[in-house]
């Protein structure tokens, strides 16, 4: 971890602190031992069901929990429920049921601190804005909640989003335009935490754990189609390993072209769910080659004029191979085309330009990449510099060129993008 993020890990969690010592008073005053543990519980009981998003994020009810307590509580209370709550969290992680004992002090501090800061704002927002003259809703304010919402969104977001932009070194706009997914779960948890509040507010806590049910039983149904994606992309990476492993030489072929194509589509901004499907149909693009004799694909010598023919047809094959998966509907067309040449001159349709997606260009340039930089049976492979010169040679020719352009700033992010073989 970089110098910048423990400075500013150390930063949340001394201002959270020192403001936690200063509201203690207030904190204290009027405290309801009963209906604070109940929605402490309530914390610990969203995060344990937590689902995980990605590896910075996660997907609970925690909000809606969270923005309940913050209109129904002062915000000093409100703050140090919510400190407590997730400084003491217990959740799943790699199967592994992690709690305080077991798991980074300093990661719970920063969360619980991020959380305090959050709560304490934007319930001193609410409180402020929730005057007379607005339209009520059970006798809040109708636009004094929906502004919390929007407060809260960006005070935790943006603490949590620069973080991460220190700690995987992105910049931070770009991290933004990465995760903006994560705006969309959380305007559908919006709602999710008026109605908790509104149930809350007409039937005490009976109507609250009425409410926590259904929401539960949503959560497990997400949780199994997380499974069977989960288990489709082992299905996926076993059919990848089974057409690679017919030529020692295109070993592990399948999985660099995939991490190429995820680098160039990475940089130049394409959402997640467009890069899942790349990802996706570059892990298989090669996939018809299964229905190619191998006394065709491992021949050390030239081919004849009709193998080559037979060998320019591995395209539409993998696409028909797969042409009865639903959820692959995309990665057929990637994959039909990812032998076609900027210019018109490839294969097996010839088309040209913009007449291909963006993606079928990506992994032509991946593909390319990877077949440069390892050996073949004919030939030693190219050093990553030759590769490069010659991508840009054939720059708008036989490759798109943005997607060059692309991969050409990876590298000198990175410095170096090639993956050696194994």
């Amino acid at each position: 971890m970089s110098k910048s993020s423990k400075l500013y890990i150390l930063a949340v969690i001394v201002v959270s602190v020192c403001l936690m010592v200063l509201n203690f008073p207030e904190a204290a005053a009027g405290f309801n031992v009963t209906e604070m543990f109940f929605f402490w519980a309530l914390i610990l009981l969203a995060e344990y069901f937590s689902i995980e998003a990605s590896k910075f994020s996660n997907i609970s009810l925690g909000f809606s929990i969270a923005f309940t307590i913050i209109v129904v509580f002062p915000p000093e209370q409100s703050a140090m429920l919510l400190f407590s709550g997730f400084l003491f969290s217990i959740y799943k992680e790699d199967g592994i049921v992690r709690h305080v004992f077991n798991s980074s002090f300093h990661k719970r501090l920063f969360n619980a601190s991020s959380y305090y800061l959050t709560a304490y704002v934007s319930g001193d927002f609410f409180h402020a804005v929730n005057g007379a003259g607005q339209m009520r809703l059970s006798g809040y304010g109708i636009p004094a909640l929906v502004l919390t919402i929007i407060v809260y969104y960006l005070i935790n977001t943006s603490i949590f989003m620069v973080l991460f932009s220190l700690i995987n070194q992105i910049k931070l706009t770009d991290f933004i335009i990465k995760n903006l997914w994560a705006l969309k779960s959380f305007v559908t948890l919006s709602p999710l935490g008026i109605m908790m509040l509104l149930f809350y507010t007409s039937y005490g806590w009976f109507g609250l754990l009425l409410f926590f049910g259904p929401l539960i039983l949503a959560r497990y149904s997400y949780t199994l189609y997380l499974e069977m994606k989960r288990v489709y992309l082992e299905t996926i990476m076993a059919l990848t390993k089974a057409v690679d492993a017919k030529d020692e030489y295109t070993r592990n072929h399948s999985v660099r072209v995939a991490e190429y194509a995820r680098m160039i589509a990475g940089e130049m901004k394409l959402s997640e769910s467009r890069i899942e499907n790349l990802y996706t149909a570059a892990l298989l693009h090669d996939v018809g080659k299964i229905g190619i004799s191998d006394n065709i694909l491992l021949k050390p010598s030239g081919l004849t004029d009709e193998e080559y023919r037979q060998i320019k047809e591995h395209p539409r094959l993998g696409a028909g191979i797969i042409e009865d998966v639903a959820f692959l509907k995309d990665a057929r067309t990637f994959i039909a085309q990812h032998h076609e040449h900027y210019d018109g001159g490839g294969y097996p349709e010839g088309l040209k330009g913009e007449e291909m997606p963006l993606e079928s260009g990506i992994i032509a340039v991946a593909d390319s990449f990877d077949a440069m930089t390892t050996d073949r049976a004919y030939r030693k492979g190219f050093s990553e510099e030759k590769a490069f010169q010659i991508l840009e040679e054939e720059k708008g020719t036989q490759f798109h060129p943005e997607v060059v352009a692309a991969f050409v700033r990876v590298r000198q992010t990175r410095g170096k993008v090639f993956i050696h073989a194994d």
